[in-house]
This record gives C-alpha cells, sequence and structure tokens, in this order.
C-alpha cells in the first residue's frame, strides 16, 4: 500500500471518530434505551399497570354496550367459569357469523412471561406487538389466521393478563381483537 491511501485511510478513521462523539448518533446505531424485560424468557415488562378490580370475576363487564355495539356485536356477552380463576366472556355477532371471546390468564403467575415461555417457539406463528402501550403478542400453535382464526394475549401487569380470541372469515379477524382489547385496557382503566 502506497503512502498516499494509507494517510487518507488515517484522516477518515480520525474524521469518522471525530463525528462520533458522546451523545451524537452514528448511522446505523441506535440511542434508544432497550426494552426492559419481565423476566428470563423475554416478555416486554408492564411499565402502567392496571388494577383490573371487579373485572377479574365479571369479564363481560370490560366491553361496555357501546363498545361492543361498535364493533357489531350483540350488545352483552355470555359469561363463562365464573367460578374458576379464569373466568371468560364471549361475544357474538351473528350478521358476520363472527365469534369472539375475552378470558383472564390469572392462573399464570409470570404474566406475559409465561406465554413467552410456553408459546415463543409455536410452529404457528408468535408475533410480539403493543396495545395502547401494553405489551402482547399474538400466537398459536398453527396458523389458522388466513381461516380467520386468531389469538392475542395482552399483559396489564407483569403478573397478569388476559387472552382474546375470535373467529371469523379471513385474517381481518386479528384487527378486530386488537380492537377489542384496546376497548377492554380503556374500560378498565376508566373503572
Amino acid at each position: 500500500m502506497g503512502m498516499r491511501p494509507l494517510i487518507c485511510l488515517v484522516a477518515l478513521a480520525a474524521l469518522v471518530s471525530a463525528c462520533a462523539e458522546s451523545g451524537t448518533p452514528v448511522p446505523g446505531t441506535s440511542t434508544a434505551a432497550p426494552t426492559p424485560t419481565t423476566g428470563k424468557y423475554g416478555a416486554p415488562g408492564v411499565q402502567d399497570p392496571v388494577e383490573p378490580g371487579g373485572f377479574l370475576k365479571d369479564p363481560c363487564e370490560v366491553l361496555t354496550r357501546s363498545q361492543a355495539g361498535e364493533l357489531g356485536w350483540e350488545a352483552e356477552g355470555t359469561p363463562h367459569d365464573l367460578s374458576s380463576n379464569d373466568p371468560y366472556c364471549s361475544w357474538s355477532d351473528k350478521k358476520n357469523l363472527e365469534s369472539f371471546d375475552f378470558g383472564w390468564l390469572a392462573s399464570n403467575k409470570g404474566g406475559l412471561d409465561d406465554t413467552y415461555r410456553v408459546f415463543k417457539d409455536d410452529a404457528g406463528y408468535f408475533d410480539p406487538i403493543e396495545v395502547d402501550g401494553y405489551p402482547g403478542v399474538f400466537h398459536s400453535a398453527t396458523d389458522n389466521r388466513p381461516r380467520g382464526h386468531c389469538n392475542l394475549v395482552v399483559g396489564i401487569r407483569d403478573e397478569l393478563t388476559f387472552r382474546v380470541g375470535g373467529t371469523g372469515d379471513g385474517p381481518e379477524i386479528c384487527d378486530k381483537l386488537r380492537e377489542m382489547a384496546s376497548m377492554a385496557i380503556t374500560t378498565m382503566k376508566a373503572g
């Protein structure tokens, strides 16, 4: 290597290091803080925990009549297993032949991290998302979303999650589940 290319290489290295002073981002790098996790399985932590209160025993109340109507569903859900630790409620849209449910996963004391531990390596799908700032994940062992089957788990506390599931016509069912989860969070936060 001749002297001229060597001098150019040294000058370029000096220029790059001078531009990369503390606090100045270098292209291709990120200054964002890493996302905190709740446990060893990689689930994001809940930054603004929600107190579910009475909704734990009455999951049909997570959607108001108005919210259910906005989604095109019957105004009141049907309760199931209310005496268990994991009660749930179902709604239907008879016009579009769709059904939806909301259920607590209170038995999973590790919250969303339990979902990551058990389902992260599902053969079907495992797609982490956020719903109104709360961590969640679409997942199932079999990917039946194109046929209208979808499953979403959302963490509202590091130790508490809920599940929303739906069956309908096509992958748009997942969009309705995200909307349903958002409405449920809004209702719970309002008390």
